[in-house]
């Protein structure tokens, strides 16, 4: 069912039977098998008089097919993640990509996971505890060198597999933030191949028709099954996704520390609390953009687009605003000192509580009630009150 039609939770009754019969033909107690098919308080039958096409088998309450999902993929690797060797490691890689293929771990599914793992986790002793995380991520690293497939030795052909591969990948990375709470690490795969990571990243986008190709945005639905791109929590420093749509992306605590962005989408994005230290920003589409406490010093957003973005709380120390939209963002609380802002539209916007330059309150207290606003002197890197800017003024 989670490789059929992962989003119905369902299979044609015929299917069902199919695997009914091959699993009896391998096991010699028929007969109790036979019972264990009988499992009708799971199922219910919508027949095809009921307005369905075909017969099909469906889980009485969702809950228990993603109960059934997580047993079946934890008891699979169990064994290898108790061990936590490099012959597991490749164990592990070999069976999870199997079940990893086509359906999601969705939100449910994820906190079941969530909960075998850490439970597992909390069993091993301090030395396997500490070295948990990081068995994860050499696997990931392992499969993302080789491929996704490259473990399991399947010699049977799997059809798309191109959009299997990013499947798995996509599900991989949503294990790691499933247990990176065992980590200590400040960013997911944070020391691995940047190169291998980006890749499997680009692909993906180009999976979702999100991917700027020979700056020709790419016709199609914009997100992939209608779901967000999760890249929350990855290192991606220094990446280039220069032209690349990642509108909508949920990229919440990513590391993009001196990356270029010029040109790229990100409207309506997640990017709260990410890090975009030093990185290129320069005419970006950030309309509507959660930048909430992002770290934007030193950024050159020069001609980005910015209207109704949320900066509350954002560092943008030393950043280069000059011919930015801000209009009708939220700068609450926001570092906006050392910034350039020359020629910057800042019509509606909200300065409660943001630290200015002192070069900027001349043109701003013409428009601005700056009462609640405080002042940073580039000389003496002195922060005040506008009201203690004012008395000094005087």
């Amino acid at each position: 069912m989670f490789e059929n039609e992962a989003d119905k939770a369902s299979i044609p009754q015929e299917e069902y039977q199919i695997i009914c019969r091959n699993i009896m033909h391998e096991q010699k107690n028929i007969k109790e098998i036979e019972q264990d098919f009988l499992i009708g308080n799971f199922f219910k039958l919508v027949k095809h008089c009921e307005g369905i096409e075909t017969e099909e088998l469906y889980f009485v309450h969702r809950t228990i097919y993603e109960y059934f999902v997580v047993e079946t993929i934890y008891s699979a690797i169990e064994s290898s993640m108790m061990e936590l060797s490099d012959e597991s490691q490749e164990k592990l890689a070999g069976i999870i990509a199997v079940y990893l293929k086509q359906g999601e771990i969705d939100y449910t599914i994820g906190e079941y996971l969530k909960y075998k793992f850490l439970k597992l986790y909390n069993k091993l002793n301090i030395e396997k505890q500490a070295l948990f995380y990081q068995w994860w991520e050499k696997v990931v690293e392992k499969m993302m060198k080789m491929g996704m497939f490259y473990y399991t030795k399947k010699t049977a052909n799997y059809i798309n597999i191109f959009a299997k591969e990013i499947q798995c990948f996509n599900n991989i990375i949503e294990i790691l933030r499933l247990i990176f709470c065992a980590s200590k690490n400040r960013y997911m795969l944070e020391n691995a191949d940047q190169v291998l990571l980006m890749r499997y990243i680009k692909h993906a986008l180009v999976e979702r028709r999100i991917l700027y190709i020979d700056d020709m945005e790419i016709d199609a639905e914009r997100v992939c099954n209608g779901n967000v791109l999760d890249l929350s929590q990855l290192n991606l420093i220094k990446v280039n996704f220069e032209m690349c749509n990642l509108s909508t992306i949920n990229l919440s605590e990513v590391n993009l520390k001196y990356s270029t962005l010029r040109l790229a989408i990100l409207s309506k994005a997640n990017l709260e609390r990410a890090d975009l230290e030093g990185a290129d920003l320069s005419e970006a589409n950030l309309m509507q953009t959660n930048l909430k406490k992002t770290d934007l010093s030193k950024a050159n957003l020069t001609l980005a687009d910015l209207s109704k973005a949320n900066l509350e709380g954002a560092n943008l120390k030393s950043a280069d605003l000059s011919g930015v939209c801000l209009e009708g963002a939220n700068l609450k609380s926001a570092d906006l000192s050392g910034a350039n802002m020359e020629g910057a539209n800042l019509v509606e916007i909200d300065l409660e509580g943001a630290i200015i330059d002192e070069f900027d309150v001349g043109f701003l207290e013409e428009i601005y009630n700056l009462y609640n606003v405080r002042v940073y002197f580039n000389k003496t890197r002195e922060i005040i009150s506008y009201s203690e800017y004012c008395r000094r003024k005087e």
